[in-house]
């Protein structure tokens, strides 16, 4: 529907969709890019700390340093050793799986 003075006129369901659905979605939308950006940063600083296992010692001794950078009025420079150290400890408690002691009767 068109008025006197050229403007297109909504009714019902689309000027629903577009006056509140779409003021919805977008302001979702947004929020859903703030909260991803926050969590990226948090995922950029420490997820070193969640793949110990799978990555090498020079990977997380990068890690680290840019941990220690962003946070270097917070934690010591020595944090880089004992998280070094802690790799290698956990290396050696976790156990292997070679299947052997199975027992596939059960199954």
């Amino acid at each position: 529907m068109i008025n006197c003075v050229g403007e297109i006129g909504l009714s019902g369901i689309d000027k629903f969709r577009v006056e509140t659905h779409h003021v919805i979605v977008d302001k979702f939308c947004s929020e859903l890019d703030k909260k991803i950006n926050a969590y990226s940063v948090v995922v950029e600083n420490f997820l070193f700390l969640t793949r110990l296992h799978v990555e090498s010692t020079i990977d997380v001794e990068k890690s680290v340093n840019k941990f220690i950078s962003v946070y270097e009025d917070d934690v010591d420079d020595s944090i880089k050793y004992e998280i070094v150290h802690f790799k290698q400890f956990w290396n050696q408690l976790k156990p292997t799986f070679d299947g052997s002691d199975v027992d596939t009767q059960d199954i």
